[in-house]
């Protein structure tokens, strides 16, 4: 079911998931993001998750609805998770529903993968 979204593994100790989010988080593709993190997470000390929203263009409530059960997910595994590269539209939803703080965001992917590793930024 979440073979359509791109992951990968990075950073040093190859423990952090990167996860491309599709242009549209709505309910055609919130199941399979969220799927794909519980599926693909690393059992490692060291794991961290990075959701690439560079080409989220759209979101829907039930893309927030999946981006804080992905929270939840990690949070409870004591995983630290990023949204990397929002922008527009898709920020400004989360504005309208103020939650723009509720997520820890990093300007792009790099910087994701540090926050993801170390907590800084």
């Amino acid at each position: 079911m979440h073979d359509a979204i791109e992951t990968n593994l990075a950073g040093e100790a190859g423990a952090v998931l990167v996860v491309r989010l599709p242009p549209d988080l709505n309910h055609l593709t919130a199941d399979k993001v969220r799927a794909c993190v519980e599926a693909r997470l690393p059992e490692h000390d060291e794991a961290g998750v990075v959701l690439d929203a560079s080409s989220l263009t759209l979101i829907t409530s039930i893309g927030v609805a999946a981006l804080l059960q992905v929270q939840e997910f990690t949070r409870n595994r004591g995983v630290r998770l990023c949204l990397a590269g929002l922008t527009g539209e898709a920020m400004h939803f989360l504005e309208m529903l103020r939650l723009e703080d509720r997520f820890e965001r990093c300007q792009d992917v790099e910087s994701g993968l540090l926050y993801a590793q170390t907590g800084q930024r």
